[in-house]
Parts: C-alpha cells; structure tokens; sequence
C-alpha cells in the first residue's frame, strides 16, 4: 500500500548441505596423488568390524591402512575392512583407491552397488597426527564409509581421516543469484 512503509521479507532457510568438494577435488587430481600402505594384511575378524561386515568370529577379513598423499603432502589416512574371499580379486580392489573411492564421487564404475557415508569430528591421536603431519589433539573429520555389494550385503568398512584444514565444511545460505 503506497505511503505505509517499506518492508522486508525475512529471507528463509529449510535446507542446506555440506558437499565432500575438498574430498572430490583431491581424488579427481589423479596426477598430483600417490599411496603409502602403512600396513595390508588378512586377520581374524575383530569387534566392530566384524560386526559390521557381518562375518563370523572364526572368518577372515583383509586390512588395509594407507596414507594419501596429494602434492606429495599428506591429505588423508585411510583404513579399510573387507571380508576375506580367496576365490575374488578383493585384495587387489582394497588396494586401489581409485575402486574405492569410485562410488563415492561417481566416477562412473565401482565394485560395490551402493554405500553409506558418515562425517563425524574427531580429535587425532599421536599416531594419526604424525602420519598426518599435524599437531596431536588436532580437530579432524572421520568420513565413515560402508559400502554394499550387488547382493546388498556389506563388503567394505572403513574411514578417512582427514584434518580440518584439508576439509573445510562450506555450506551456503541465504539468497545467491546464479
């Protein structure tokens, strides 16, 4: 109504997202990354992961720890879990990051039909901050993994650790043209 004021309407948030672009981005750079495995090797199931991947107690399962390196600085430290089949080339695919984080960032083929993420904080112990190249007691990011096979049973469990300075969390809000 001309002459009763000017008004503003509040600008309204229902939904937002955090994306793993720094995640994304990384692992797309294929010619600036490499792999140190810090340790690959088949043992008994134990707690939580076996409970995870559904195997028995007396089953064996594949653990693979690797650091990621991107432009030859450390970027993450990986550990992974699989259920142990002698008869499947799965040692070869906990090996390769590329299969592994496929699903992930949709890369077009993966081993896995589908998987699970999960971003919790966390605060690195001594060993993950050295591997690292952080200080101990740093704040990070637990990316929890767990993705599926074509029979939609659980295959692979595992995390990435990474320091809050290589994954920043951006989430945009408001009102942006474009």
């Amino acid at each position: 109504v001309q002459g009763s004021g000017t008004f503003v309407r509040k600008v309204g948030v229902l939904a937002t997202s955090f994306g793993l672009d720094a995640l994304g981005e990384v692992f797309s750079d294929r010619e600036n990354l490499s792999v140190r495995i810090i340790d690959a090797s088949v043992k008994r199931t134990l707690g939580v992961e076996r409970e995870v991947l559904g195997l028995s107690d007396d089953e064996t399962m594949i653990a693979v720890e690797r650091v990621i390196f991107h432009n030859d600085e450390p970027f993450t430290l990986h550990v992974s879990y699989s259920g142990f089949d002698p008869e499947t080339p799965t040692v070869e695919s906990m090996l390769d990051t590329v299969v592994l984080t496929s699903l992930m960032f949709q890369d077009g083929y993966s081993n896995f039909k589908k998987g699970e993420l999960k971003l919790l904080p966390v605060v690195l112990d001594s060993r993950e901050a050295e591997l690292l190249k952080v200080e101990p007691g740093a704040c990070g990011f637990k990316l929890e993994h767990l993705f599926y096979d074509f029979e939609d049973k659980p295959a692979a469990y595992g995390w990435f650790l990474v320091s809050q300075e290589n994954m920043p969390l951006v989430s945009r809000v408001g009102v942006w043209n474009g």
